[in-house]
């Protein structure tokens, strides 16, 4: 199962009744196994690098926050800050982008602003592409006076990255060892070969995508 709602308590009934592995998720309270990326890890040691470059205004663009990805990625966000002795910028923080369109909606009205942010953090791919879809159309304005050169951090992979030209770090992980770890964890669950829920980690990578025109 991948979760997305705000509400779990049918799983926990049916959880009782057959075997259950979570994929990207981690509930509590649920008896169940589960394999997800390392969301905040990764996100923290990605944003700490952009503090260490000097950045101190950091957008952050979520989708909804109840999401459990989406919730460790913007834990990993403010530990960063919070190991840097940063402040984060709260008007720089925005949830419930939901498309790759209000992405970019999102992103624009920021860069428009009289603080834009100087580095974007975008919390998965549809948020990610948008960011990008909106840097470009801001650096063909830069003549007049449109921002650009803004640094972005992207979760999830995104093919579409390498025909930007907008450099991205992209945060991707192995989704087929993903799937097949969750598949190995239903089927040893299944056969009673483990009791206690188990949870696996699957390692997240960075990469620089994109191009330079």
């Amino acid at each position: 199962l991948v979760p997305s709602g705000d509400s779990h308590d049918h799983l926990t009934e049916a959880a009782q009744r057959m075997s259950i592995v979570l994929a990207h998720r981690v509930l509590d309270g649920l008896h169940a196994d589960s394999v997800a990326p390392d969301d905040r890890g990764a996100s923290r040691a990605a944003v700490q690098e952009l503090l260490e470059a000097g950045h101190r205004r950091i957008a952050f663009l979520g989708d909804l926050g109840f999401i459990y990805n989406i919730q460790q990625r913007y834990e990993g966000f403010l530990e960063a800050h919070s190991a840097a002795g940063v402040p984060v910028c709260e008007s720089l923080i925005v949830f419930d982008s939901r498309s790759a369109e209000s992405a970019a909606e999102r992103v624009t009205a920021l860069l428009n602003t009289e603080q834009p942010p100087t580095a974007i953090f975008a919390s998965n791919n549809l948020n990610c592409l948008g960011t990008l879809v909106a840097l470009r159309e801001a650096s063909g304005r830069r003549g007049s006076g449109g921002p650009a050169g803004v640094d972005v951090i992207g979760f999830d992979a995104l093919p579409e990255a390498k025909y930007m030209d907008v450099p991205v770090t992209l945060l991707s992980y192995d989704q087929d060892e993903l799937g097949q770890r969750a598949a190995s964890l239903l089927v040893e669950r299944a056969a009673g070969r483990h009791h206690e829920p188990q949870h696996v980690i699957v390692p997240v990578t960075a990469q620089r995508a994109g191009f330079t025109s």
